[in-house]
């Protein structure tokens, strides 16, 4: 316990007591003793190394304004007694201060914060002694956090959550689980995030309390959670697009000293897919524990294929709803509609995304799940400059949406046709697509009812109509600009302020106040 510093007494001298009297209601500005007896302990914290150089920086900060401090009138005490009255006050301030209390004060720098406008969230490093840090703590500005912080505390989540067997943890640990996944990148490589949600409810948390101890890596992919392990053989890891037989020999060639190599923290090994021929306690993939108390995650690889199962067949559900619930496809039988639904994968479109432009072919046959998105086409039309002047112009023009159920691109890819639009996402899409390679895998026949059933995006809209269509909606916004611009000019010349003063009142109101002027006449 620190002893408490000597309190700072205000020095009366005579040189202080021969100035003159400050002018009748004037008041001289005084010290805060208080906050100068704060600054002189954070000095004495600092000497003894009981706070970190962030915390006394900003606590030194937030102290130093209120050092001069204008003397408190009773105005100022009735003001600040009302203020304490009013159940909406939530925070304490120093007499005097704008500043909250330290504590609160440093608890919200803390909290991260998002943005408000839903542009993207901005980043900054965290710099000691760095104004422009402490401005962006006000201004909603989220502080960076380097990927080895993250990754340290993703760590630290799993291993307290996965110590509770997956049937016993709710659904927010099962979400803290999916979210502290989402920071390891190793495992992204992988498997798609998408999975992860339900990845949450397989994994599980392996301990081996003595070194020495063999981890079968054949028995699924593994994350190094706690200390060190060195692989008994090479590589470490399957991947599906490993040649089996060349890289995974028969017998399997050990090392020939197990600890040349070695894994840390947050390293992956293991396979999701067990190698064929090979028994799950073969020493293909085996890890040596280096040091006592090792602690790994794993991902069983028989479980990952049942999860894996649910969610193709769950999937698979949705792809038949949905074509279903286009028109093109509601009659079809069902043996087409399964071959379709075979070949169709999901993705993800961010809205301003152009999904394909006029006059080239389309990457894939879309079929909207949930947004919606626009179509446009270029057209040449006359174009009036600022100076009267005209000249040609090529002018994109909106003809068509399209939403949910809705596709585009069958006919010009079976037909090798380009698009006669610019299709672009208005909104977040989720599109369930098909691309060219395994379009043409389909059965000739069922290539040929979707040609049948679709017919070309926006071709029936005519150019020349268009063109008609674009000069009459230019014409009526200029009229619009000319209209607006002489009423402005008469309101002027008039004197009328619309909004202002008695402009301001709707035109029932005024007229009431015509009838009332000329009753009191």
């Amino acid at each position: 316990m620190l002893a408490p510093l000597p309190s700072i007494q205000p020095q009366t001298s005579g040189l202080w007591k021969s100035q003159s009297a400050p002018a009748r209601g004037r008041r001289r500005p005084q010290l805060n003793y208080a906050s100068l007896q704060e600054i002189a302990q954070l000095k004495h914290l600092k000497e003894n190394n009981e706070l970190r150089d962030e915390v006394l920086h900003e606590r030194f900060m937030l102290t130093y304004p209120s050092i001069v401090q204008r003397a408190q009138t009773f105005g100022d005490i009735k003001a600040v007694s009302l203020q304490e009255d009013r159940s909406s006050r939530k925070t304490a301030s120093r007499p005097g201060s704008k500043y909250p209390s330290i504590p609160l004060r440093l608890e919200r720098l803390a909290q991260p914060k998002k943005d408000r406008k839903g542009e993207g969230e901005k980043e900054r490093y965290a710099t000691v002694g760095d104004l422009t840090y402490h401005m962006s703590q006000l201004h909603d500005i989220r502080v960076k956090v380097p990927y080895e912080q993250q990754l340290a505390a993703a760590i630290r989540d799993l291993r307290a959550i996965l110590r509770i067997l997956p049937f016993e943890r709710t659904v927010e640990e099962q979400m803290s689980v999916a979210n502290a996944l989402m920071l390891v990148k190793p495992l992204h490589q992988y498997i798609p995030t998408r999975y992860f949600p339900r990845l949450a409810s397989i994994v599980t948390l392996d301990t081996y309390k003595e070194d020495d101890m063999t981890i079968f890596g054949n028995q699924g992919l593994f994350l190094l959670l706690k200390g060190s392990v060195s692989p008994r053989t090479l590589p470490t890891i399957h991947d599906e697009s490993d040649v089996i037989d060349e890289v995974f020999r028969q017998p399997t060639p050990l090392l020939e000293d197990p600890h040349e190599f070695k894994l840390e923290v947050g390293e992956i090994f293991g396979t999701l897919t067990p190698l064929p021929d090979r028994k799950p306690n073969s020493k293909v993939l085996n890890m040596l524990t280096r040091v006592p108390g090792v602690e790994v995650m794993r991902i069983s690889a028989s479980a990952y294929d049942i999860m894996m199962k649910k969610f193709e067949a769950e999937s698979n559900t949705e792809k038949l709803n949905l074509l279903k619930k286009c028109k093109q496809y509601s009659q079809w039988p069902q043996l087409s509609l399964n071959e379709v639904a075979s070949v169709v994968d999901w993705i993800n479109v961010p809205e301003g995304e152009v999904l394909v432009a006029e006059n080239s072919l389309p990457p894939f046959v879309a079929m909207i799940k949930t947004g919606k998105c626009n179509a446009y086409r270029t057209i040449e039309a006359m174009h009036k400059l600022s100076n009267g002047t005209r000249e040609r112009r090529k002018k994109k023009v909106l003809i068509g949406t399209l939403g949910e159920a809705d596709t585009f691109g069958e006919i010009s890819l079976i037909d090798q046709l380009n698009m006669t639009c610019t299709i672009i996402a208005e909104t977040d899409l989720e599109l369930a697509v098909i691309y060219p390679e395994r379009l043409h895998d389909l059965n000739p026949v069922t290539l040929s009812l979707i040609h049948q059933s679709n017919k070309h995006t926006f071709d029936e809209v005519d150019n020349a109509r268009l063109k008609e269509e674009y000069v009459q909606a230019e014409s009526r916004r200029e009229w619009d600009q000319f209209r607006e611009k002489i009423v402005n000019r008469v309101l002027y010349q008039q004197q009328i302020s619309p909004g202002v003063g008695k402009w301001a009142k709707p035109p029932a109101q005024l007229q009431e106040a015509k009838q009332l002027a000329q009753i009191k006449s």
